[in-house]
């Protein structure tokens, strides 16, 4: 999720890509303070229940269009749904529809 995140919105907070090797390394935790510090929260690189929230926010708020969306964006949409995280998806020209996991 913060791939796609830093994809969409990381020269605002400074986010860049990350590895995906299933593993909570040095880079992860740098990539998650930074994001923190963004949206004012305690910048101290812990995934809890805040963080956790904005980062599905983030994710999962379908905040481009579909059908040009970059494989970063898309994949990130993919893993807030994947991680049980309520995600928006388009109905319509115009409309929007919030579905999740659970």
């Amino acid at each position: 999720m913060l791939n796609g995140i830093a994809y969409s919105r990381g020269s605002v907070y400074g986010g860049y890509q990350l590895a995906v090797d299933n593993s909570f390394g040095a880079n992860t935790k740098t990539n998650v303070v930074r994001f923190q510090r963004y949206l004012s929260l305690s910048a101290d690189g812990v995934v809890g229940p805040k963080t956790w929230y904005q980062l599905c926010r983030y994710a999962g708020t379908r905040s481009f269009n579909l059908s040009t969306a970059h494989a970063k964006q898309k994949a990130a949409w993919n893993a807030a749904y994947d991680a049980g995280c309520y995600v928006d998806v388009p109905v319509g020209p115009a409309g929007i529809k919030v579905i999740s996991k659970y």
